[in-house]
């Protein structure tokens, strides 16, 4: 079983990520849903966790900051973002915070989920 926590806002977004993870994974996941950075940190200090996908525009976060104050707390969980705010300079910036993975929420597919979790798992 493959514990997913997914950090998205918009309830839409999420269980779109939910549907194409599960394709991607074979169903064989357990997931855990956080709408905001508090709740990232409490879930993340409470369980261990495969895989994250993370959107980045939070109600408490915005940007880059996101993932910084996630891996003050967390260095082991890989992360996917998944965001509409991604270019060129905004991606050298994920990097260099330890991110996995980043997609477009326009261009998600779930070829490219499948891609950025066999990097992972």
């Amino acid at each position: 079983m493959i514990n997913v926590l997914i950090v998205e806002d918009d309830m839409l977004d999420r269980e779109l990520v939910e549907l194409r993870v599960k394709i991607a994974l074979g169903g064989e996941c357990k997931f855990v849903y956080c709408t905001s950075l508090k709740g990232t940190l409490k879930a993340l200090k409470d369980k261990e966790f495969d895989v994250m996908f993370l959107d980045l525009n939070l109600p408490d976060s915005k940007g880059v900051e996101t993932v910084n104050t996630i891996r003050d707390q967390d260095q082991n969980t890989p992360i996917i973002v998944i965001s509409d705010v991604l270019g060129e300079d905004f991606s050298e910036e994920l990097q260099q915070a330890d991110v996995q993975a980043f997609i477009a929420k326009s261009r998600m597919s779930t070829g490219s989920l499948t891609a950025a979790l066999s990097h992972i798992l």
